[in-house]
């Protein structure tokens, strides 16, 4: 089945696609909680942290998202998602034997470049599932697949620290993402034929990307950074003012990628295919802003985790679905991969971009936050308190800004409502 050409039944054929995805993140995930104490144990600085930790797998990510999706649109989805594997597997096992925080970033920086299936999937859903609803279903599911890594790995990789210890972790990693390989290998179907190729490329104009993926790109990328930027920050917020450590911290990181997967496959196909991906992206824009803005204010721990967590998560989950389906019905069969990446690189920009901005705007001299000591549960952390709100309205105002930009389009070449449209446009 693996390379061959069978009967593409979607639930059958995309599983093992929503499986790689799953275990390509859960690695990043699981990692992610031991990468700043091993960079601390090289004795790196606070810049250095940030980078090994999350800062320059981002910046991998904005080159491999947008690399990987284009190519597989020449050679295929399925052997550039055997290769993306195969270096995430390398990278993990480069990691096991750093010897200084440098050599770490630059294992995580292939970790990066190579973790490229998440536009490749994209694409493989737009090859596969025509009807607009059911393919924002296949979409969300992707998404799901997404939300769920970041519940599990977390946890994952504090279990195997506190049994094994830290090196450990991406031994496990390694091992997982090798035995993905091997089932990708197995069951994953390709999904680019040339036929269609062939077909489409009798106009040139259809080799280029349409502005509506740059569009949806940037409101992307504003509601990456508003994620970035409340998750980099809430640690922060949450350590001096209530007092929570790694568990609670834990608690809550898993809590929302549960409630994303929830919302991916409960709720994303059915706000979509009632209104539409266009109206759905720009209320994911304003769930994610009235979560940032609110997040500061709100001094009570249940109502703000409660009251972060359900427009945040379900603004989070709605927003690429709702993106990736404002533009599918625009792209014939060679762009698709090169348009996923686009959009999923915007993803990881606004990731690699918010944690430094978010840094630097947390103790700014305006916007400055109303706490004083009798609001600090543990006095030992007065230093981390919020100084200013600066961050959380930046982060709202881009949110805000991303749906302005969706808005402002003319409905009309944002999305196509019926599959004859998009023939009729490829003809």
């Amino acid at each position: 089945m693996g390379g061959g050409r069978g009967p593409l039944d979607p639930s059958v054929l995309l599983f093992p696609a929503y499986i790689t995805v799953f275990i390509d993140f859960l690695g990043y995930s699981s990692t992610v909680v031991i990468l700043p104490y091993i960079s601390i144990e090289q004795n790196a600085t606070a810049f250095e942290v940030m980078c090994a930790t999350t800062g320059i797998f981002y910046a991998g990510q904005i080159v491999g998202s947008t690399i990987m999706g284009y190519v597989s649109d020449k050679i295929g989805r399925r052997p550039v998602i055997l290769m993306s594997l195969l270096g995430c597997c390398v990278s993990y096992i480069w990691c096991i034997y750093v010897q200084d925080v440098y050599e770490l970033m630059a294992a995580r920086l292939m970790g990066g470049i190579m973790g490229g299936t998440l536009p490749v999937v994209q694409a493989m859903v737009l090859d596969v599932v025509k009807d607009p609803v059911e393919r924002a279903g296949c979409l969300s599911r992707v998404n799901a697949s997404f939300g769920m890594a970041f519940a599990v790995g977390p946890a994952l990789g504090t279990l195997i620290n506190e049994k094994f210890g830290k090196r450990a972790v991406f031994v496990a990693t390694a091992l997982i993402t090798c035995a993905c390989s091997l089932y990708a290998a197995a069951k994953l179907t390709e999904t680019n034929f040339s036929e269609s190729k062939s077909r489409i490329h009798r106009n040139p104009n259809h080799s280029s990307l349409p502005r509506e993926v740059f569009i949806g790109a940037l409101a992307m990328f504003a509601t990456a950074y508003a994620f970035s930027a409340l998750t980099s920050a809430l640690p922060l917020f949450y350590v001096p003012l209530f007092d929570w450590r790694a568990k609670e911290l834990g608690l809550v990181a898993t809590a929302f990628g549960v409630s994303m997967a929830i919302n991916n496959i409960l709720f994303t196909k059915r706000i979509i295919s009632s209104i539409g991906p266009r109206l759905s992206s720009v209320a994911a824009s304003l769930l994610t802003a009235t979560a940032v803005a609110l997040s500061p204010v709100i001094r009570s721990r249940v109502v703000h985790v409660v009251g972060m967590l359900v427009p945040f998560a379900l603004g989070w989950a709605l927003q690429l679905p709702a993106l990736s389906e404002v533009v599918a019905l625009r792209l014939p069969s060679e762009t698709r991969g090169a348009a996923m990446g686009v959009l999923v690189g915007a993803l990881s920009l606004g990731r690699a971009i918010s944690p430094f901005a978010t840094g630097y705007l947390y103790k700014a001299n305006w916007l400055v936050a109303p706490y004083t000591t009798a609001d600090i549960a543990d006095p030992s952390m007065i230093q981390c308190a919020p100084f200013s709100f600066a961050p959380f309205v930046v982060a709202a105002a881009a949110c805000v800004v991303g749906a302005g930009v969706i808005l402002a389009h003319p409905r009309r070449n944002l999305a196509y409502s019926d599959e004859k449209e998009y023939q009729a446009l490829l003809n």
